[in-house]
């Protein structure tokens, strides 16, 4: 009989609230009994109270009346309606507790915790529940964390409250394990550890709706707490400053979660910061808890387990939270704390109290303890001494005041399962009975005869309740056996009726524990077999209710389902099953719901704790991330595979089945093109969550395998390096067409984020783009030529101008020819994909485009795409493509103006060795190179140089290694051409780059194509400049002896004359040359214009503008400055600068092979000497007319050839060198005492050189 459904029209809401709650008490207390209800008066009543409930204004939803009504009848007649096998009143059930958990949560901790455990998540691994019943259940939970509000409130009141279990984490693993696709082929190119993070397993097979209902829940998470985030303003400076704070406090929690972090500082004005630090105590508590649990049920090393306790002082603290009540919830676990009696036990042979703690650990955490994995422990603490005292301490926690014996034994035994040998259960008995006489110290005389009865209350145990003992111990025969046991006295015969009485009629079994999660121990002392031990394990698993009730419910299982002989429920039918299914949950669900109104009515509002700030979620996310990114992926994995392996034979008949037109038509199918758009605004929420809160290793897992799963680096390919070849294996489905789109589009919405190894996925992707669309040529090569083919062809060809709408793939009926002729199809139909995919939006051109644009991202960002992009430049050019070369350039360009200096640093750090790679290639890679280095150098250079710093030499430092790595004389000129520009145009800010200048400069002199060329940059230095070159003079005097080296004549003589010209520089100034100052002659006259050092000196003093002068010689030299050798040579000091002058011209006079050449430069260097020496002090003196000129002589003079000799020069040109260098030493030394002493001595000894040649010859 179907009921009637009630319209908002029909049900009157009363105004005064307390009318309304007699009613609705009247209408509750007629279902109360779900079974003897009328279906069409459950659901009308159901109907009324969703309505009521939903709509009630305030004085409705703030009565507390109205409240306990909810809590202690609505709630638990849901509940009980839960299990109905009526779809409409199961559905009305779920909603109205989903409504209850919303608008009453905060009011309802304990029945909101019971509605999730026992019917939310009861439904979704039960075998019997239906996939229909199961989607309802995950439609609810998605209502609920729609509100984001709710969603941390859910997290913070259980996940991160030490008292109690938690239910945000199992509700993820729940959905986790629903959503969790079966195995794909796809799946084993990514990443992916399924395995690890989805903890749960069911048994139960999901259909594909019901999974997908699941994944979008999943990412309803990451939507929440978008929401959450956007709810606080993140530009104020304080709230990033706490949740950077926050993500610290994850960071060190992560790294080692064993620091006690119980102390919580309350200073005033960083309560946000406490509350985070409670919260990840809390879960860090937790997550400790959970491993020693693991430890020792899971993985049964108990010893393992109490070693771990030991060494994380997490789980000695204190697990309390303030924010809750001091009444522990139903599932919580406890930390060590005084013992039953309020006191701290300590044995009295003064156990450490390492043992006590952990003693009280395992005492006051029993119900989350295998207990026969503690019984295990217990009988090998004999033979370990640390073991053993745990052991008495444990024993030393219980109290047994009062009780009987049997009651003590009860209490005991129930605790572990006595396992070992004889001596161990003895030991065991005897530890027992000596720590119950010392609380009963008038019970017996001697502990002995509390050990004896002991054993003889087990054996009656044994006798009364096993079903292999037929005939069963008489109340006579037991107090037979006992008699004389009391130093040989009779224990009163009352004492043991009631003992007799007690243990016939209640079997002392092994207290259940109802919160451990692989609970296998046998619940019965006379229970020995393993194989009732796996049926009872069987028949719980069959029940998974039973898994997650409170205490009663396992109590239930022990009296209903333990006596029941395991075969019938094998044998019996599915339908029987599930009546007796029905029956048990309702049983338990009822002492349940009497359990849960007990406890009393939750009215303080203080202990709800309401998330209040966007640290709140951050631990949420942090547990959430790892199951929501990689279950995200494998939807999308399932997606694509089923999309791409769709069978269109019935759509379209008569054509060949292929990916591209099985996804077009799967998604035309049902909701599938729905599903696909929420993964992909999935994939966008996921990212922007992680980024906010600092996920970098997830991210770099979604963007990675979003890039693997678009197949663009499996279908383009380029082979053959030495004649490159565009090959397309394959087309690619509109489903990856999609993905590819939107993974471009994160990063111009998150790259600010991303490192560079994500970056780098993304510049592949669009690098592939490029070759597919233009092939190995590039956008401007093919646009070259299609202007010329436009232009011959202007009046023939028609173009259609929807092929023209974007400039990035242009015409595709235009193939450029590098693409494979067989790839051609393949090629049209993934480009015109992406045309149309990104015509929703904006134009290709620009979805490519702001992927480079600099401004967009901060410059630690810029950092980050510049290392990526640089790598795939280096890809690139191994096929001799330049289109991310071209990029980069651009990027680098932007930046140069903007970036801070040390920004500047690293950036160029990372693309510099690219750039001169480039530089080494053909013409048509190197000539864009020079360009773009070019311009990067101008922009760059428009800012002064920091002290200390050579950012300008680093920026110019690729002009010196191509030049010389590029042996073109094509590159070559362009290099000198562009040091020309820039010291035409940027002379004053080229600082530390005036090295580089030089050093090109200099290098050219050794190559006679662009000798000439670099020698008019040096003149217009000299001209335009040289006030600039004060810093770096020593470089621009090593440039003049570079030319003066050159085959050129004239600039060989000039460059001579321009040494000269330096000395007067480092005396007088840095006054320009005239530009009429052309020839060596008239360079000469200039320098020496003022015919003495003395002259010059005094001109300098009256001259109105003072010229700049060399860093090194800030003051001239003159009678009481006197040049002096450094006392340390490890600085540089003007000495080098004037020894330099002269040691330059040796190499010239020694090995030049124009004899003019060598006398000029004879010539200029004893002008120098001539005109400077003076102002040189004795010893500098020696070092050039003894180290210099002498040696220098002497070396012509063995050099000279013998008359026999075919040589270049005769024997006439080198006496003519040798006279005139010994008749230009006496001119030099005539006005210098000094010098003319030094110059005799040199003199002399070149006489006996020259007799002794002639002698020898």
């Amino acid at each position: 009989m179907q009921a009637p459904l009630l319209s908002s029209s029909d049900v009157p809401l009363p105004s005064d609230a307390h009318s309304f709650l007699n009613a609705y008490e009247a209408a509750v207390k007629d279902v109360m009994n779900v079974a003897s209800a009328s279906y069409p008066t459950l659901v009308s009543c159901f109907q009324v109270i969703l309505y009521i409930i939903v709509n009630g204004g305030p004085p409705l939803r703030n009565s507390l009346t109205v409240l306990e009504c909810i809590r202690t009848s609505v709630i638990p007649t849901c509940i009980k309606s839960s299990v109905s096998d009526d779809f409409d009143v199961f559905k009305l059930s779920l909603n109205i507790l989903l409504v209850c958990c919303n608008r009453f949560g905060e009011m309802l901790l304990n029945e909101t915790y019971t509605v999730f455990r026992h019917v939310y998540f009861r439904v979704l691994e039960s075998k019997i529940t239906s996939q229909d019943q199961k989607a309802l259940v995950i439609d609810s939970l998605r209502k609920f964390i729609e509100e984001p509000q709710n969603l941390i409130g859910l997290f913070l009141n259980y996940d991160c409250n030490t008292h109690s279990a938690s239910i945000y984490e199992e509700m993820i693993h729940y959905l986790g394990s629903i959503a969790r696709p079966p195995q794909l082929k796809s799946l084993g190119r990514l990443n992916l550890d399924l395995d690890s993070v989805v903890s749960k397993r069911m048994e139960c097979s999901f259909g594909v709706e019901l999974r997908r209902k699941a994944v979008l829940t999943l990412l309803l998470i990451a939507e929440s707490n978008i929401q959450w985030i956007e709810r606080f303003d993140l530009g104020s400076s304080d709230v990033l400053s706490e949740l950077n704070t926050a993500a610290h406090l994850l960071e060190e929690d992560a790294a080692e979660t064993g620091n006690d972090t119980n102390e919580v500082n309350h200073t005033e004005g960083t309560s946000v910061v406490n509350q985070t630090e409670m919260i990840i105590h809390a879960r860090r508590y937790k997550d400790a808890f959970k491993k020693f649990t693991t430890l020792f049920n899971t993985k049964n090393t108990p010893k393992a387990a109490v070693e771990y306790f030991i060494g994380c002082p997490i789980l000695h603290a204190s697990s309390t939270n303030e924010s809750k009540n001091d009444e522990p919830s139903e599932e919580a676990p406890k930390s060590p704390t005084a013992d039953s009696t309020g006191t701290q036990v300590k044995n009295q042979d003064g156990a450490s109290c390492e043992a006590v703690e952990v003693a009280s650990f395992l005492k006051e955490n029993e119900d989350y303890l295998d207990k026969m994995a503690l019984g295990e422990y217990f009988a090998k603490s004999f033979s370990n001494t640390t073991s053993r005292l745990v052991f008495q301490e444990w024993i030393n926690l219980h109290d047994f005041k009062d009780m009987t014996l049997d009651e003590a034994l009860r209490l005991f035994l129930g605790g572990f399962k006595l396992l070992g040998e004889a001596q161990v259960v003895d030991r065991t008995m005897e530890l027992f009975a000596a720590h119950y006489c010392s609380q009963n110290p008038s019970v017996f005389t001697q502990a002995d005869t509390a050990f004896i009865l002991s054993f003889s209350i087990c054996m009656l145990n044994t006798d009364a309740h096993s079903p292999h003992v037929k005939n069963k111990m008489t109340l006579e025969g037991f107090i037979k056996n006992n008699r004389g046991i009391d130093e040989g006295k009779d224990v009163d015969p009352n004492v043991l009726k009631g003992i007799y009485e007690r243990i016939t009629q209640n079997e002392i079994v092994l207290r259940p524990s109802p919160k451990c999660s692989n609970q296998t121990q046998s619940n019965s002392l006379t229970d020995k077999g393993s194989e009732k031990k796996k049926t009872r394990a069987g028949i719980l698993e069959s029940i998974p209710i039973l898994k997650h009730l409170s205490p009663i419910a396992t109590a239930i299982t022990d009296k209903v389902l333990l006596p029941m002989d395991s075969a019938n429920i094998f044998g019996i039918s599915q339908k029987r099953r599930q009546e007796l299914y029905q029956d048990e949950l309702k049983e338990a669900l009822r002492e349940v719901m009497g359990a849960l109104a007990s406890q009393g009515s939750v009215t303080a509002p203080d202990m709800f704790q309401t998330a209040t700030s966007i640290e709140n979620a951050l631990p949420m996310w942090e547990i959430s991330v790892d199951l929501v990114a990689n279950l995200y992926l494998a939807a999308v994995c399932e997606f694509m595979e089923a999309a791409e392996s769709y069978d269109t034979s019935s759509v379209l008949p008569n054509t060949t089945p292929n990916a591209v037109d099985s996804t077009d038509c799967y998604l035309k199918i049902n909701d599938n093109q729905e599903y696909f758009d929420a993964l992909m605004m999935g994939l966008t929420n996921i990212i922007r969550v992680c980024c906010s809160f600092g996920n970098s290793m997830q991210t770099e897992l979604l963007l990675e395998s979003s890039y693997e799963l678009t197949n663009i680096s499996q279908v383009v390919s380029v082979s053959n390096p030495q004649k490159p070849v565009v090959t397309v294996v394959g087309p690619l489905s509109m489903v990856r067409i999609e993905l590819l789109s939107r993974y471009v589009d994160l990063y111009a919405a998150f790259g600010s984020f991303f490192s560079s190894r994500m970056w780098q996925a993304a510049y592949s992707s669009v690098s592939f783009l490029d070759v597919l669309a233009n092939g190995i040529d590039g956008l401007w090569r093919r646009q070259d030529k299609h202007l010329l083919f436009s232009k011959q062809n202007a009046n023939t060809v028609k173009a259609d101008p929807s092929l023209y709408t974007d400039m990035f793939f242009g015409n595709l009926t235009l193939v450029p020819p590098s693409i494979e002729n067989n790839s051609w199809k393949n090629r049209y139909q993934i480009l015109s994909s992406i045309r149309v995919a990104r015509s929703k939006t904006q134009s290709v051109d620009y979805w490519v485009e702001k992927l480079f644009d600099a401004t967009c991202y901060p410059s630690s960002a810029q950092l980050q795409m510049s290392n990526a992009l640089s790598l795939v430049c280096g890809r690139e050019l191994q096929h001799g493509r330049t289109f991310s070369l071209t990029k980069l350039f651009d990027f680098v360009t932007i930046c140069a103006p903007i970036s801070t200096r040390l920004q500047w640093r690293d950036l160029w750090m990372n693309v510099m060795p690219v750039f001169i790679s480039a530089g080494n290639m053909k013409a048509s890679v190197c000539n864009p190179t020079l360009d773009g280095l070019r311009l990067i150098a101008l922009s760059y250079l428009t800012r002064e140089e920091l002290v200390n710093y050579s950012f300008q030499k680093e920026v110019l430092r690729p002009f010196g290694e191509i030049f010389m790595a590029n042996s073109s004389a094509g590159a070559r000129k362009k290099i000198i051409d562009i040091v020309a520009e820039l010291v035409d145009l940027r002379a004053a800010y080229l600082a530390s780059g005036w090295h580089v200048v030089f050093s090109c400069l200099s290098r050219a002199a050794g190559f006679p194509e662009v000798v000439e060329q670099a020698w008019s940059v040096c003149l217009h230095i000299v001209k335009r400049h040289i006030e600039h070159v004060k810093e770096y003079f020593n470089d621009l005097v090593f440039c003049f002896a570079s030319f003066a080296g050159c085959e050129v004549e004239e600039i060989a003589l000039c460059s001579l004359s321009f040494s000269v010209a330096c000395g007067h520089w480092l005396q007088y100034g840095l006054d320009p040359v005239p530009s009429d100052v052309t020839t060596p002659q008239d360079v000469l006259r200039w320098a020496t214009r003022m015919k003495s050092a003395d002259i010059e000196l005094s001109t300098m003093a009256h001259l109105d503008k003072k010229y700049p002068r060399v860093s090194l010689a800030q003051e001239p030299l003159s009678g009481t400055n006197l040049l002096q050798p450094p006392s340390d040579f490890t600085t540089k000091t003007v000495y080098q600068l004037w020894l330099s002058l002269f040691e330059c011209m040796v190499p010239v006079i020694v090995t030049h092979k124009m004899v003019r050449v060598r006398a000029h430069a004879i010539s200029a260097m004893l002008n120098l000497l001539s005109f400077y020496g003076c102002l040189f002090e004795e010893e500098v003196q020696a070092s050039i007319v003894l180290g210099v000129l002498k040696r220098l002589a002497t070396t012509l003079i063995k050099e000279t050839p013998t008359e026999d000799t075919k040589e270049e020069y005769d024997r006439t040109d080198y006496k003519l060198l040798v006279l005139l260098m010994t008749k230009g030493m006496f001119t030099a030394s005539n006005d210098c005492p000094s010098m003319a002493r030094l110059t005799s001595t040199a003199l002399r000894s070149i006489i006996e050189n020259i007799q002794v040649y002639q002698r020898r010859d």
